[in-house]
């Protein structure tokens, strides 16, 4: 029965396209294997990926990363990654190759910024799908997993790293550029969103737009009738129990209506 089964789950993986590695070659080629999932796409501009190359997205396509510090660094080039998920008719068409976003990855780096050592951030290069080492605040790779000690700028070598694209500042940055780099980095990352993806970001914006609108119009209604229910205590002590149960009603529906804001600003957002 669990042959059956195993028999059953192998075959729906093969019709998707996923190549799978015997948990044997896993073992024997822990040095060189890249330990996560692989997506297969087509990098423009070449005929041939090597392995461990950045790749980056910008303009709409898929093209390796040839700027310092790539906002735009998407994953890394992997000939051997323990699972691949791809399209077989496509496969071997030039420029197509097998890209991993997470996990840990052999990554080519080369000695811009010095000696690399076990725990050192890696970032992108201007050398066309070459990393380097970070030392300075900007997007980052992930984190080296193994050394490489270049007897030049030049020198190319290959290490693992685990993938963790991200925003990362330096050690020795003060607070008060970390404030203005995290501004810079927002405005930067929403221009990027609005560019990719306009549609979603409209929807941000209306969405947003419903929020505001909801909960001002809840605080100056609620402030002009709590004023009012203040002033008619004064004028009328006597009547306290249905000027307070009328104020504890403002409340209520005050309530109500930043919270439909908040309903209608999340169906905006994921309708």
């Amino acid at each position: 029965m669990k042959n059956s089964l195993r028999f059953l789950v192998v075959l729906g993986l093969i019709a998707l396209g996923v190549r799978l590695i015997p948990v044997q070659s896993v073992i024997a080629q822990t040095a060189g294997l890249s330990l996560g999932i692989g997506q297969s796409i087509k990098v423009s501009g070449v005929s041939t990926v090597a392995n461990g190359s950045i790749i980056s997205f910008q303009n709409n396509q898929y093209q390796l990363s040839a700027e310092s510090y790539d906002k735009s660094m998407f994953g890394v080039s992997a000939t051997n990654p323990a699972i691949e998920v791809t399209d077989s008719t496509t496969r071997n068409e030039p420029g197509v190759t097998s890209v991993l976003r997470s996990g840990q990855v052999q990554v080519r780096v080369n000695g811009r910024n010095g000696a690399i050592i076990k725990g050192d951030r890696i970032t992108s290069s201007d050398q066309p799908g070459v990393g380097m080492k970070a030392v300075k605040s900007g997007f980052v790779l992930g984190v080296a997993e193994g050394s490489f000690s270049p007897s030049s700028e030049t020198d190319e070598g290959l290490i693992p790293v685990t993938l963790d694209i991200k925003f990362t500042f330096a050690e020795d940055t003060p607070g008060s550029e970390r404030i203005a780099a995290r501004l810079k980095d927002v405005v930067s990352l929403s221009t990027v969103s609005i560019a990719e993806d306009p549609l979603q970001t409209l929807r941000y914006v209306v969405a947003g737009v419903v929020v505001i609108g909801a909960f001002t119009f809840a605080f100056f209604t609620f402030g002009r009738l709590a004023h009012n229910g203040i002033e008619a205590l004064g004028r009328n002590p006597l009547a306290s129990r249905p000027i307070v149960a009328a104020m504890f009603f403002n409340i209520l529906v005050a309530l109500g209506i930043m919270l439909t804001g908040l309903v209608a600003a999340y169906l905006i957002v994921t309708w």
